[in-house]
């Protein structure tokens, strides 16, 4: 897929995916576990010629609500009709990450794929009279772990606690169909760390992000 995160238990399984994989050339972005990501992009791309940028993270767990859960009536899921004040602020973290721009690269596609994950009520957001406060997505659900991304809090609104309120009320949620919650962060980000650990969030390993080269493989 555009996005591909993984989990492998063998070798084995590893050097299968990787072969699948080179077969599908829309996959962008691959991520996991910083041992596993190394080994299958040597199954990936044996020369490392496919990679255009990587970076590693620090996966953050949450297994228990807040102890003191925060209560604010601007929580809700994300509506179509918010997509113009989304899309720029998901874009932006992209390329920050990747240095590609995705409203620029795929508009069209970008747009898509963003509205099907609002379609899915998989996008939280805080937003008063037209202003992004908070959003944060939900980029896999599984009754066992939901992984979020996209953790965005107004720059005016840091440091005021609302980004950790909402954040937590979003994990309490979450933690009512799912054992844990999970999220990624780039290990220069320290004020994104600061603010998952302030919300309950533990400190589990570290994961590698590579993003992969377009046309590297065709």
């Amino acid at each position: 897929g555009h996005a591909t995160l993984f989990e492998a238990r063998s070798e084995a399984g590893l050097a299968a995916l990787a072969r699948v994989a080179r077969a599908h050339h829309t996959v962008h972005m691959v991520l996991g576990d910083q041992d596993n990501v190394e080994s299958f992009w040597h199954y990936y791309s044996p020369d490392q010629s496919a990679s255009f940028a990587s970076c590693r993270e620090l996966m953050f767990q949450l297994k228990r609500p807040a102890l003191v859960a925060a209560d604010s009536s601007l929580l809700r899921l994300a509506r179509a009709e918010d997509m113009e004040a989304l899309l720029p602020v998901h874009a932006e973290m992209a390329f920050r990450e990747s240095g590609i721009n995705p409203l620029e690269k795929d508009p069209h596609g970008f747009r898509q794929r963003y509205l099907r994950r609002i379609e899915k009520d998989r996008v939280w957001v805080a937003i008063e009279d037209g202003r992004l406060l908070f959003k944060t997505d939900v980029a896999l659900h599984t009754s066992d772990t939901v992984y979020l991304e996209g953790v965005h809090v107004n720059p005016e609104m840091r440091g005021t606690g609302l980004g950790c309120g909402l954040l937590t009320q979003v994990t309490d949620t979450l933690l009512k169909e799912a054992r844990s919650v999970c999220l990624l962060v780039n290990e220069e980000n320290i004020l994104a760390q600061r603010l998952y650990l302030k919300a309950g969030f533990e400190f589990q390993g570290y994961y590698k992000t590579i993003f992969v080269r377009p046309g590297a493989l065709n």
